[in-house]
């Protein structure tokens, strides 16, 4: 009794010590008996392992003890009727007293057990199904063998196995589809006798390719949103989902929203306060076969209250109407209209965004403004919902009008510019002399360059403001290019790479751009003669070479051609010995524009080059390794007196070594392209040293350096911010210093070739 009671005080010694293990609890091999209430309230493991050698339990010895499961060996003898709770589970051998006694007690009992993971699968059709199970068994097995099913009907038997726990392989194509459940039972043969396990495991099949993201969330009561991640571009989609109830088990059947596009949905029409299982499927085909993946599920338990459709703001703009609204995650959204005593009708349709501007109301008129959200919904019949706000009065004023400015005209360009109108597309046509109208092109902002013209020659423009269905046109402008050239054509060129290879996006090089070209617009050259500017977007490198010649190609020695630049970059390609400007189609550094070839197209446009390069790494243009790059305080000295390389020569290498940092040492290199060099060529501002980044501002709304560039050409009193001697003329060397001051407090350097030059860019 005594070496009883020490082998039961060390069970519950080891169990206190741990209370929170997940695996079965097994008490010591050398016990022989389990007295009365040993384990009573002892708060075990759910399931416990009774070693062999155990010959009785007593009365109430596992009563309140939280098992639910236990293992019984042949050894017992003697079992009190009210040794463990009513509703416990036993394995038994069978043929043992522990098996009689179950019969005897009505009790729960099974000759072995399993457990299994769940299984993984990959995107690929050839692929295995790898799983791991267990099985136990009180006794000495010989030998194991499984069986798997897909509905517990019809059972395949796989190879027989040798230890309790193994890893199974079944072929995908062996199963009916991904996302639903199979079964997994064994048998095990005992001294010549085959014993099957009483219940089979329930395994779901998923992906680790398809995973629901973590932003997938509950919205309301009534709505979750569920975000899931594209293994394959063009999958198409099925969302299910059931309802659970409070112990996790599934409550009804799975419902489906099957045909689903894109990579989110939001899912309406659901209870508050309620849990819910998710699982998205993709479809697709791999190599010509068809491919199902199903992803683990996701639990969510929606919140209370109902989505609703609020107004943020009501406003009119003469007889215009803007409309804010919160937004509903995947709605669709109509604004409706009613005036006083007429009928109600839709001003705008088809809205994705959560504003609109509602032109061709009635002015000076009353109206009823009401908004309405259309969203997709796969769980109703009629395969949408709708959400109607609060309806909203609201009182227009005068009528608007559209109007062309005065245009800049030279003898290959006509500027043109009108006043602006909120939330509006503007199409630009044109009717040259004899001919018929054309469309030039759709713009967003009051402004547009109609370059490529014909000199001494008559033409038309006109601009009209679209919004939806309604539409309002300038009246026809008559313009007559110059028979003359100008004494001085200023020509730019504005480059915004704003979609990368790999799905990368910089939206800051779009609003730099467009900054960029707002600015030259309203900045006046020294002959007053207007820029004449070509903007284009996401470029490679050969189109960038084209639109070069485009912009420049008709320019003569006397003209200036302003080329600016924003995208990522890199410092110098040790084979290259050149610094490089990414393109649209960058991969690495293929794809990659290279500053010597850049400097070659540039270098061949007649009269005086500006670059403006706003990348990072963009000062290998300019750089010179006996130049410090720390900040030296004598750096503007130092550079002026270095021999400055304007942009990155090419064939210049003479020594074909390279040091770590992938720069070809500057005691190595040998120029014999000069006209790099030549002052009245080449006027050079760059984002930032090389090797050294270029950063954006919050929000993606443009670059520190070219904010700062904007910001210098900007007037202030009466005349530009960086004109620092007030007269009147913005010179090279003055924007530089006026840049550098901001961009330095952001960790980056501006860079300018030549030093010190006096070249006048702007003037008031």
């Amino acid at each position: 009794m005594k070496k009883t009671f020490l082998a039961v005080l060390a069970a519950l010694l080891l169990l206190s010590c741990f209370p929170a293990a997940s695996a079965a609890f097994t008490l010591p091999e050398d016990l022989k008996t389990i007295g009365d209430e040993a384990f009573m309230n002892a708060g075990l493991e759910t399931e416990i392992v009774i070693p062999d050698g155990v010959e009785t339990i007593g009365a109430r010895a596992f009563k309140g003890s939280s098992v639910d499961t236990a293992a019984l060996p042949g050894s017992l003898t003697f079992i009190a009727p009210d040794a463990f709770e009513e509703d416990c589970s036993f394995e038994v051998l069978p043929g043992s007293y522990a098996s009689r006694w179950c019969d005897e007690q009505d009790a729960k009992s099974e000759n072995m057990r399993i457990s299994v993971s769940p299984a993984k699968a990959t995107i690929y059709p050839d692929s295995d199904l790898v799983l791991q199970a267990e099985c136990t068994y009180p006794g000495q097995v010989e030998a194991w063998q499984w069986e798997w099913s897909e509905d517990q009907k019809s059972w395949t038997l796989l190879p027989e196995l040798k230890g309790s726990r193994t890893a199974l392989n079944v072929k995908e194509e062996e199963l009916w589809s991904f996302g639903d459940l199979f079964y997994v039972r064994c048998r095990g043969r005992v001294n010549g006798t085959l014993l099957e396990a009483g219940r089979a495991a329930e395994v779901e099949v998923f992906s680790d390719s398809l995973a629901f993201k973590t932003t997938s969330k509950a919205l309301n009561g009534d709505s979750v949103f569920l975000e899931w991640n594209e293994p394959v571009p063009g999958a198409v989609y099925t969302l299910r989902r059931t309802t659970l109830d409070e112990d996790g088990e599934y409550e009804d059947e799975w419902q489906e929203i099957a045909e689903l596009k894109g990579s989110s949905y939001t899912v309406y029409g659901l209870m508050e306060n309620t849990k819910y299982r998710f699982s998205v499927t993709a479809r697709f085909e791999n190599t010509g076969t068809p491919v199902t993946l199903s992803s683990r599920p996701l639990t969510l338990t929606t919140g209370r209250g109902k989505t609703e459709l609020e107004y943020v703001d009501c406003r009119t703009e003469k007889n215009a109407v803007y409309v804010e609204w919160k937004p509903i995650s995947g709605a669709v959204y109509d604004v409706a209209v009613k005036p006083e005593g007429g009928e109600r009708r839709i001003a705008r349709q088809n809205v994705t965004g959560k504003s609109v501007w509602c032109y061709g109301l009635d002015a000076n008129t009353s109206y009823m403004v009401t908004i309405f959200a259309r969203v997709p919904d796969g769980t109703m019949e009629a395969g949408e919902r709708v959400f109607e706000s609060d309806p909203w009065t609201i009182k227009t004023g005068e009528a608007v009008t559209l109007a062309m400015e005065e245009p800049g005209v030279t003898g290959e360009s006509v500027t043109l510019r009108w006043n602006e109108l909120p939330g509006v597309e503007y199409k630009v046509y044109m009717t040259e002399a004899g001919g018929s109208e054309k469309l030039l092109a759709s713009v967003v902002r009051p402004y547009y360059d109609a370059g490529g013209l014909q000199r001494n020659t008559r033409y038309s423009f006109r601009a009209e403001a679209c919004a939806g269905t309604w539409s309002l046109s300038t009246r026809p402008l008559e313009v007559t290019t110059r028979a003359e050239k100008n004494e001085v054509e200023y020509r730019a060129l504005t480059v915004a790479e704003v979609s990368f290879k790999g799905g990368q996006y910089s939206s800051r090089n779009y609003y730099a751009s467009e900054n960029i070209t707002n600015m030259l617009r309203k900045s006046k050259t020294p002959t007053g003669a207007p820029y004449s500017i070509l903007r284009r977007e996401d470029l490679t490198a050969e189109e960038i070479l084209a639109a070069i010649r485009e912009a420049f190609g008709a320019a003569d020695e006397n003209d200036v051609s302003l080329f600016h630049i924003g995208t990522h970059g890199d410092t110098r390609d040790t084979g290259r010995n050149a610094g490089c400007l990414a393109t649209v189609d960058r991969s690495g550094r293929e794809g990659d524009l290279y500053l010597d070839t850049l400097a070659e197209a540039l270098g061949e446009i007649k009269g005086t080059v500006i670059v403006w390069l706003s990348s990072c790494g963009s000062g290998a243009a300019v750089y010179d390794e006996n130049v410090p790059q720390n900040g030296d305080p004598d750096f503007d000295e130092l550079l002026n007196k270095a021999a400055v390389q304007a942009f990155a020569a090419r064939d210049s290498v003479a020594d074909a070594g390279a040091d770590t940092d992938g720069f070809t040492g500057g005691e190595t290199l040998a120029f014999d392209t000069g006209e790099f060099r030549r002052e009245g060529k080449f006027y050079v501002l760059t984002a930032s040293r090389y090797q050294q980044s270029s950063y954006g501002i919050e929000g993606e709304k443009s670059s520190f350096f070219d904010d700062a560039l904007c910001k210098g050409m900007e007037k202030e009193n009466g005349t530009m911010r960086a004109d620092a001697d007030r007269d009147g003329k913005l010179t090279q060397h003055e924007l530089f210093l006026y840049i550098r001051q901001f961009d330095e407090m952001f960790m980056q350097n501006v860079q300018t070739y030549p030093l010190n030059s006096d070249y006048v860019l702007f003037v008031n």
